[in-house]
């Protein structure tokens, strides 16, 4: 989620980065405050109801994403060489 800005200026980095995963807009933080999102990146997880499992400030490594998969969402995740 792109926080506090609009979608040009959101647009101009994913395509500066190459990136094609969906992008969604906060350009009012209103979601950001909803999550009490107080560190940027942060990461939300999110049950298939759309319930808030948890939110979790910071970065994450490969590793550590996978751990936090694993315990938020119960599913086991393998990765690629």
């Amino acid at each position: 989620v792109n926080v506090g800005e609009e979608a040009e200026a959101a647009q101009g980095l994913v395509d500066e980065l190459g990136l094609e995963f969906t992008q969604l807009l906060d350009p009012d933080s209103e979601l950001s405050a909803e999550l009490e999102v107080v560190n940027m990146p942060s990461t939300a997880f999110l049950a298939a109801d759309g319930s808030v499992i948890e939110v979790r400030p910071g970065a994450f490594t490969a590793a550590s994403l996978v751990e936090a998969i694993e315990a938020n969402l119960g599913v086991e995740v393998t990765l690629s060489d």
